[in-house]
């Protein structure tokens, strides 16, 4: 029987029971999967395509208990990765199409999904990730594009909580939800571990951290609270598979700005602990508190990112300190600045909206992403919501340096 909250949550997303198309991680699935339909087949009379596109699993022939509902639990990001791993490679095919492919019967000819005078090469299994190679490429002259949102979950300060709701505990479930909330921080000790640092306190990953809630992240409060993003989906072989269907997500990326993603999905390793935090054994009956103890590993965020909500985000970290006035450069004033601009617009490969996928006159405005994470237990606490912090790189701010948002914008082709 489905909750309360269920029915409530299912009434603010009744409009997307379609649930839309989810792309994935397993090799040999040519078609786009969608939630309704994820054991649609290509079309045999057709040669084979020859790129084995990522894709996730398909939603599991058979509910392992589909009159078993846990109750809603949350889990808190512990960071977000968007460099390339040593091995393999982070993402998934976002266009369905191995750009750069250019053997016989290749989809799409192997062509670029929008409109570019030259349009970066997919990875492997048409991998669509022009965030995380641009990342790789930064780090290599010591700029960290993970450290800024890394940083503000190791203080303490913001994460994105993930509500999984609709959830039975088992290997496969055909119907789950999720909601993604921004953390506003922790703000009273939770955990024995944690300590204070200023106004917030840093997680200690007991797994009862209380992260507040930003007031924008809900659309109705109190108890039950309904989330404004909501994703559906499925589970097989614990592997989490989720279509954002309502709302935009978006990743805390500096104390100033939040990264909005369009056409975003989540996927992500489900793992059932027990009271000690260690994986259980999930064939046996979990305690009461071990009903909302689960990790998340493999986490994987995908979506496209616009190249000029990207470069507001990344102008916005901080460069470095001034060791004798204690001031604190934004990267948007750093000497280096206008190389990351042009960085960043040489990497745009995608258009705004998957929808618009090999349309005539779509123009690649966006950078595919494929961002990594872990999750851990923890609590949802107060809603509210904080001052934004501002600074010289803040949108909308016209000081020193001159033009400011202007140099948020890719220049055209």
């Amino acid at each position: 029987m489905r909750s309360r909250f269920v029915l409530l949550w299912s009434m603010t997303v009744i409009a997307c029971v379609a649930c839309g198309a989810i792309l994935g991680i397993e090799p040999g699935n040519p078609e786009p999967l969608t939630i309704a339909d994820a054991t649609s087949e290509e079309d045999a009379s057709l040669p084979p395509d020859p790129c084995e596109h990522a894709r996730p699993a398909p939603i599991p022939e058979v509910d392992d208990a589909p009159a078993l509902e846990l109750p809603p639990f949350v889990v808190a990001l512990e960071g977000l990765d968007v460099t390339l791993p040593k091995e393999g490679s982070l993402g998934i095919d976002l266009d369905k199409s191995c750009t750069c492919d250019k053997r016989p019967f290749a989809a799409f000819d192997g062509g670029s999904s929008c409109l570019k005078k030259k349009t970066p090469c997919d990875l492997d299994g048409g991998v669509d990730n022009s965030l995380a190679q641009i990342a790789t490429q930064m780090s290599s002259f010591g700029f960290d594009l993970s450290r800024g949102p890394s940083d503000l979950v190791k203080k303490g300060k913001r994460t994105l909580l993930l509500q999984i709701a609709q959830y039975n505990g088992k290997a496969n479930d055909r119907e789950v939800a999720v909601g993604i909330l921004v953390s506003r921080g922790i703000k009273a000790q939770g955990c024995p571990s944690s300590e204070q640092n200023g106004d917030y306190w840093r997680p200690g990953w007991c797994g009862d951290d209380v992260w507040t809630i930003e007031e924008k992240s809900v659309v109705r409060a109190g108890n039950p609270f309904i989330p404004a993003v909501i994703g559906r989906g499925y589970v097989r072989d614990y592997e989490l598979v989720i279509t954002i269907s309502t709302g935009t997500v978006t990743l805390p990326f500096s104390g100033n700005f939040e990264l909005p993603l369009d056409s975003a999905s989540l996927l992500g390793k489900i793992v059932p602990l027990g009271e000690d935090l260690q994986p259980r054994d999930p064939n046996r009956e979990p305690t009461e508190k071990e009903k909302r103890l689960y990790r998340i590993e493999r986490g994987l965020i995908v979506g496209r990112m616009t190249s000029t909500n990207l470069l507001t985000a990344v102008g916005t970290l901080t460069s470095k300190e001034d060791p004798d006035t204690g001031v604190k450069e934004q990267v948007c004033a750093a000497q280096f600045w206008p190389t990351i601009v042009q960085t960043v617009c040489d990497a745009v490969d995608m258009a705004k909206d998957e929808a618009l996928d090999f349309e005539p006159t779509a123009e690649c405005v966006s950078l595919s992403t494929g961002t990594g994470f872990t999750a851990m237990p923890a609590l949802p606490g107060a809603i509210g919501t904080d001052p934004v912090e501002t600074g010289p790189c803040h949108p909308g701010v016209t000081g020193e340096p001159g033009g400011i948002d202007a140099s948020y914008v890719c220049p055209t082709d």
